[in-house]
């Protein structure tokens, strides 16, 4: 079987493409103008080169609004950081409740598997 090295896919009404599409590292244009996409496969990050990308037309919302704006070039380079777990990712979250008292503060934060600080013993539990 030939490689696939060009997908001219606009003006489908296209609402999903598969998540493997990366596994096509043959792949040059990527052309999926004027669908119904949401989702841009994260695993296009892993191809190299692309002479042609095009994403112009749809609602993706898994990008941040900014790289998109950036056009195939911004786009491109934020997937392959994706794929590279070089985002930054907040792995700590501090949460502050405030309620009044036998509003069920604590019992969320238990339901959470949070560690729980009485500011007014200043004691953990």
């Amino acid at each position: 079987m030939n490689s696939v090295e060009s997908l001219y896919l606009h003006d489908n009404g296209l609402t999903k493409i598969q998540e493997d599409i990366g596994a096509i590292p043959e792949l040059r244009v990527f052309d999926v103008r004027n669908n119904a996409l949401q989702r841009i496969p994260t695993s296009l990050g892993r191809i190299d080169h692309f002479d042609g990308f095009h994403i112009e037309g749809n609602r993706i919302i898994n990008l941040p609004k900014e790289v998109i704006k950036g056009g195939a070039d911004s786009i491109l380079s934020y997937l392959r950081e994706y794929l590279s777990d070089n985002l930054v990712t907040n792995k700590v979250v501090k949460m502050v409740l405030v309620g009044h008292e036998g509003a069920g503060k604590t019992t969320h934060m238990k339901d959470l598997g949070g560690r729980i600080r009485n500011c007014e013993e200043n004691r953990w539990h």
